[in-house]
């Protein structure tokens, strides 16, 4: 009996671990596309931030070279969105630059000190940013465009 005991809780932990423990998000696709004075924005970071806390999960993307993003959680699949809830969004495009040469490595390689550049106005990347978003059950409405300007 003690043989049967093990093998079903075996096949219940079994069950646990391929459904995640039951910690999945369900999570609505959510899409948009990132512009500049009219021009679509490559490599910019879209970040979702949760309004009120618990109220919906941070989720992230990159635009591609067509300004385009899609948005996941941290946890969630790649292009999987974000949970429903009102958001703050943070958009945002830096480089780093070298700004005079340090010394070198062992290896013989210059180094650099290095600042970051930010590339699209900074006014969109804080708490301060004028863009929010709704994320709904309905993907269809999930769709946010932002235009940025000077």
């Amino acid at each position: 009996m003690s043989k049967k005991i093990t093998v079903f809780t075996l096949l219940i932990c079994c069950l646990f671990v391929i459904s995640g423990c039951g910690n999945k998000l369900k999570t609505y696709k959510v899409t948009g596309t990132v512009t500049y004075k009219g021009e679509p924005v490559n490599d910019a970071s879209v970040t979702f931030s949760p309004k009120v806390e618990g109220k919906g999960d941070v989720a992230f993307s990159y635009t591609n070279d067509k300004g385009v993003y899609v948005l996941q959680t941290p946890q969630g699949k790649p292009g999987g969105g974000t949970t429903p809830g009102e958001y703050l969004v943070l958009i945002s495009k830096a480089e780093l630059v070298n700004v005079g040469q340090t010394g070198v490595d062992s290896t013989g390689n210059a180094l650099f000190n290095q600042k970051v550049n930010l590339l699209l106005p900074p006014k969109y990347s804080g708490n301060e940013s004028p863009f929010s978003a709704t994320v709904t059950k309905d993907s269809r409405k999930n769709v946010f465009n932002f235009d940025l300007e000077d």
